[in-house]
């Protein structure tokens, strides 16, 4: 973290290391920080990135489709994040300049930030049942965060599952909560047989779509930022 709080003008909160793709570690604009997985994780990495002097924060990385017309990779921009303890609306301004600057985005209505990840087609139709377009685990909190200190708040994700396809549980039980590999999953993974490898390895396309979304729209944020924050 640097140590001159005017520095630093940009949070960035990812969940898993591997969605920092495309970001410098750390720069003279922005500080990046991966919190791991849940949104209170993601709010207390928030909060130390307030201290650390950052005037506006982005929660970024991959969500689960919703809607059936998202695929793999789609670049998302919600208008709101939805959890069962708030709301929160991303920042108007600062929307609308990514919205113009970055190629295929899609505006979203409503991301909803689950508590738990979605294991089941029966989960990803509920939530879209409500209107919501997509769901993540980590916007919540960094919602939270930025409207306590109040400073402004966008999200931005890729699709990273489909609305027809719902994450393997296989995949789920891979990860501790800090996004780490469990030593015990490569066990798992082969006694999986022939159907779970291959829901790995859809997920790991879809995963690698979104990875790519991501680090090309990383290029565009700094900049975009500069002007946002009070």
């Amino acid at each position: 973290m640097p140590t001159n709080a005017d520095e630093v003008g940009l949070g960035v909160i990812v969940a898993l290391p591997a969605e920092a793709a495309g970001w410098r570690s750390r720069n003279s604009n922005c500080e990046v920080c991966v919190a791991g997985i849940g949104s209170d994780h993601a709010r207390d990495a928030a909060g130390r990135l307030i201290k650390g002097g950052a005037r506006a924060l982005l929660s970024w990385g991959v969500a689960g489709g919703l809607s059936p017309s998202l695929r793999s990779g789609d670049l998302l921009l919600p208008r709101r994040v939805v959890a069962l303890r708030g709301e929160w609306r991303t920042h108007d301004g600062w929307r609308e300049r990514l919205l113009r600057v970055l190629p295929d985005v899609h505006e979203i209505d409503a991301l909803h930030c689950s508590e738990r990840p979605l294991v089941s087609m029966d989960d990803k139709g509920a939530l879209a049942r409500r209107g919501f377009a997509a769901v993540d685990m980590e916007s919540a909190g960094v919602a939270e965060a930025a409207a306590q200190a109040g400073v402004p708040f966008i999200a931005v994700k890729a699709v990273c599952d489909p609305a027809a396809r719902a994450v393997p549980a296989l995949a789920l039980r891979m990860l501790d909560r800090n996004g780490h590999l469990r030593v015990s999953a490569i066990l798992e993974v082969a006694r999986a047989g022939p159907r779970g490898w291959r829901e790995l390895h859809a997920l790991r396309g879809d995963f690698s779509a979104a990875r790519a979304s991501l680090r090309r729209a990383a290029r565009m944020l700094p900049r975009v930022a500069e002007g946002i924050a009070p």
